[in-house]
This record gives structure tokens, C-alpha cells and sequence, in this order.
């Protein structure tokens, strides 16, 4: 059951989305779908319930007077469910007792870590970017908020920052036809991307990295190596030597299907 805390994003699929609760049980919030640009009063004791999927809601409520929000990433689904990770490795992890809260957080942290390290998502999102038409050239990319500029798949809206409507197309699946936009104008649009199927490798990805963070760290901390008697045992450890995580066959599947940028917006 997904609870929202203070400015945080959380990602939550459809089927847990009448579970989601408010940290502190306010009686109401207020919700803004960044699907359509409308909003709504949430009576908290009812199931919230969504407009749009993808979508990405913002959720407003008030703590001691003062009000604090929260976002939540709607998506049709997540790469794995809290079952496939406590069933990972299950003889040598024993995750089986694990708690939900805990396998989550797990999760989250495992899904971030491997969309930052790829520079995508490989499920559908809804995300805001920034384009302007600066010269002749027709086809911009987009300046994503919180997320990568591939895999485009559709642009929901579009408008001007200054106000009225603008119009933006797809032109690939990195770029929008920006030809129809005035010059030196920039507009704000609410685009879906990411991929339609995630691979299977890049799921098996999370559920592992996910298992491993529940996991009690065996080794010293902050240790890349240690010595044994038969000479010096090295570890893999995320961060150092351009390894991503300290799993092998994680950073495998982000080497193989990341994306990379080399192109100057």
C-alpha cells in the first residue's frame, strides 16, 4: 500500500493505485493531473482514482496549517511485482518476511537507479519539457523535466509559456516537429515517453538490484577490496570504476540497454 510522504515521488501502477494512502491521514487533499491541466478535491477516505494512465498527479494536503505536496507517477504497470522480489534467490536471500513497506523502498530505489544509470524509462511516463523553435530547423529536442528526452511516443499539449496555444508533433522518437511554432517563443508541453514492452532482462535487472539493497551488507563498509590469504579479493561497487551498481548482471543490462546522449540540445 503506497503511502505518500512529503515531497517525494512515487511510482504507482494502477492496480495498487486504490491503496495509496497520506502519511499523516489528512481528511482531504488536492490533486492536479497533468494529464488534462484539471484539478480536484480528494476525499482521502474514499479509493483515489485516476483520469489518465500515464499520468503524472500532484498531490497537495495541509501539515500544522502549512501546505506540503507530494507527486505520484501513474503507470499501467511496474517492472516486477513485491512477490518477484522476495522470491529472488529464495534459499539465500530469504526475503519471504520481508514487509511490504520495506520491498517497496527496495523497488523504488532499484527502478531509479537503473532509468538514471539507461538516461530512460522503459515503461510509458508522463513527463513536462521545454521546447523553442531558436532557428530555421524544424525538428527541436525537447528539455525534459525530471526525465530523459527518448522514447517519445506522443505530445499530449502543448502552449506557450506567455500564454495560447502552441503546436508540436512528433518528428522521432527523440525529436518534435517544431516548424508550426513561432520563433524565440518557448512553449511548455506534457509529452508521454518511454518504452511500450520492457525488456525482459532489464525487469530481471530490478527485481535483483531490488533483492540486493534487503540484503545485509556481508563486507566492510565502504570497502572495494579486501585481503585473504590467497591475495586480494576486489568488489564491484556501484560508483567506482564506472560500474553502475555493484551487481554484474545489472550493470550488464544497463550497458546493453541504455541510451546515450551525444547530442548537444
Amino acid at each position: 500500500m503506497p503511502t505518500l510522504k512529503a515531497n517525494t515521488l512515487t511510482r504507482v501502477d494502477v492496480s495498487e493505485l486504490g491503496g495509496v494512502t497520506i502519511d499523516g491521514g489528512p481528511a482531504t487533499a488536492a490533486l492536479s493531473f497533468l494529464s488534462d491541466g484539471s484539478t480536484s478535491e480528494w476525499d482521502t477516505s474514499q479509493p483515489l482514482t485516476a483520469k489518465a494512465c500515464p499520468d503524472r498527479i500532484e498531490v497537495s494536503w495541509e501539515v500544522s496549517g502549512v501546505t506540503v505536496s507530494a507527486a505520484i507517477d501513474l503507470v499501467a504497470a511496474q517492472y516486477c511485482t513485491l512477490d518477484d522480489v522476495r522470491a529472488y534467490r529464495e534459499t539465500a536471500y530469504q526475503l519471504a518476511d520481508a514487509t511490504a513497506e520495506a520491498v517497496e523502498g527496495a523497488r523504488a530505489k532499484a527502478t531509479e537507479v537503473i532509468e538514471r544509470e539507461c538516461h530512460r524509462f522503459f515503461v510509458p511516463v508522463l513527463r513536462e519539457a521545454i521546447v523553442e523553435r531558436t532557428n530555421c530547423s524544424a525538428a527541436r529536442y525537447p528539455v525534459v523535466m525530471d526525465g530523459y528526452p527518448h522514447d517519445l511516443r506522443r505530445v499530449a499539449s502543448c502552449g506557450y509559456v506567455d500564454g495560447g496555444e502552441a503546436v508540436a508533433s512528433l518528428s522521432s522518437d527523440e525529436t518534435l516537429d517544431v516548424s508550426a511554432m513561432e520563433f524565440h517563443r518557448p512553449a511548455r508541453a506534457v509529452l508521454e515517453l518511454g518504452c511500450a514492452h520492457a525488456p525482459s532482462e532489464v525487469r530481471d535487472a530490478v527485481v535483483a538490484l531490488a533483492a540486493w539493497y534487503l540484503m545485509p551488507n556481508a563486507g566492510p563498509d565502504n570497502a572495494i577490496s579486501e585481503s585473504v590469504d590467497s591475495g586480494v579479493l576486489r568488489y564491484v561497487v556501484g560508483g567506482v570504476s564506472g560500474a553502475a551498481t555493484s551487481l554484474p548482471a545489472v550493470n550488464a543490462a544497463i550497458g546493453r540497454y541504455g541510451a546515450r546522449e551525444w547530442f548537444v540540445r
